[in-house]
């Protein structure tokens, strides 16, 4: 659903609602195949919780993930 969404309409509409339903359902949304800052924005506006995406990190190696992810301090979920 994220691919249009950044030119609002029916697509931000079904974005919203479904954001709105796993709120409901004390559900964090997770926006899938982010590509643009605009993108990310109009996720962020319509309370969208996390996102992923080539605007976030590109694809790698699994030892590379690896090594990124020890090196990263700890967050609490």
């Amino acid at each position: 659903f994220v691919d249009g969404l950044d030119g609002g309409g029916d697509r931000a509409t079904l974005a919203r609602a479904i954001i709105d339903l796993a709120a409901s359902l004390d559900m964090r949304t997770v926006g899938e195949g982010v590509e643009r800052p605009e993108q990310l924005a109009c996720l962020s506006a319509l309370g969208c919780d996390l996102a992923q995406g080539f605007l976030l990190g590109r694809p790698m190696p699994a030892d590379e993930l690896t090594a990124l992810l020890e090196a990263a301090p700890a967050r609490a979920a």
